[in-house]
């Protein structure tokens, strides 16, 4: 078997940030985000529609994959204009037991078999009350310490999340809070913000965007760092992918963002409906699934890319 350096004549090398201009297939080893990554050649993206949601919405929360998501609550244009429904989606979407508290811009975490929704907003109040998803049924759980809507939120399951931003009764905040059963205050992030954007576990997280601060993006770990901004200000969008490999898609402009661990690149656009206020699953940057939108859009599509700087991981 041929070794790396026999077929590009030189051995992977170790650098403090990607190289500007890698050839396909060059490896290297970034030692600032401890990472092996690979140039896999020019970046394609495309998205595709799928099956349209039962009851069209916006600003809702979703988890899983983009073949096996779980979409609940939201904004409905009709009065009242908060949903309590959920739906589940295999290529199609299937009505599933409401949750307790009609609200839109949640947090979510986990699957569609252990998943969380925390906070968000109900007619006439920002609210605090979480509740979780067994596969089957929603139950009441623990509150959150801060009643926000707008806000982040990450995690595995419905035994562990973090939520961070959002707004309160009257300014965006900072105050991030970590799920184990209970919740805790944990340190606040570098910039506040309502309608920011999250991916990862809890352990190693990353956030963008929200307003202000639309193009910011940091990283947490157990505190929060800041990292280099976004090309696109947006809020109430998409993302999905780890710390090192990400993308961001839709919020108040229907441009897809690619992230490589360091610099973020301009990728594909939507191919309609409302990009703000959309709905989301998905746990890689190679592929997505969005759904509904601002003014009860009810389209779904998904998003395949290809190329660009990867990040090789072992499993």
């Amino acid at each position: 078997m041929s070794t790396y350096k026999e077929i590009n004549g030189q051995k992977v090398q170790s650098l403090s940030s990607d190289p500007p201009a890698p050839f396909t297939g060059q490896v290297w080893y970034n030692t600032t985000s401890a990472s092996l990554k690979y140039n896999a050649g020019a970046l394609v993206s495309s998205w595709a529609s799928g099956g349209n949601l039962n009851a069209g919405r916006g600003d809702g929360g979703g988890v899983g994959t983009a073949t096996d998501a779980l979409g609940f609550g939201g904004q409905i244009p009709s009065s009242p204009n908060y949903s309590n429904l959920t739906e589940a989606y295999n290529g199609s979407w299937t009505t599933k037991p409401t949750i307790s508290t009609a609200r839109f811009q949640l947090g979510q975490s986990g699957t569609t078999t252990s998943a969380l929704g925390f906070g968000g907003y109900t007619p006439g109040a920002r609210v605090v009350v979480t509740e979780s998803w067994n596969g089957s049924s929603w139950t009441n759980g623990p509150n959150m310490n801060t009643a926000r809507y707008g806000l982040g939120g990450v995690g595995a399951s419905n035994t562990e999340a973090l939520g961070f931003g959002g707004y309160t009764a009257s300014f965006a905040i900072n105050n991030t809070e970590t799920y184990n059963g209970s919740w805790t205050n944990s340190p606040t992030m570098n910039t506040g913000g309502s309608g920011v954007m999250g991916t990862g576990p809890v352990t190693a997280t990353l956030a963008a965007g929200g307003s202000p601060g639309g193009t910011r993006t940091e990283s947490y770990n157990g505190s929060w760092s800041n990292l280099n901004a976004m090309v696109t200000s947006r809020k109430n969008g998409g993302m999905t992918g780890t710390t090192s490999d990400a993308v961001i898609f839709g919020g108040d402009a229907n441009i897809t963002n690619v992230y490589n661990g360091t610099n973020w690149t301009t990728s594909a656009t939507l191919n309609s409906g409302n990009p703000e206020a959309l709905g989301r699953a998905g746990t890689s940057s190679t592929n997505a699934l969005v759904f509904g939108g601002a003014n009860g859009v009810a389209t779904t599509q998904s998003l395949s890319i290809s190329g660009g700087i990867r990040t090789i991981t072992t499993s």
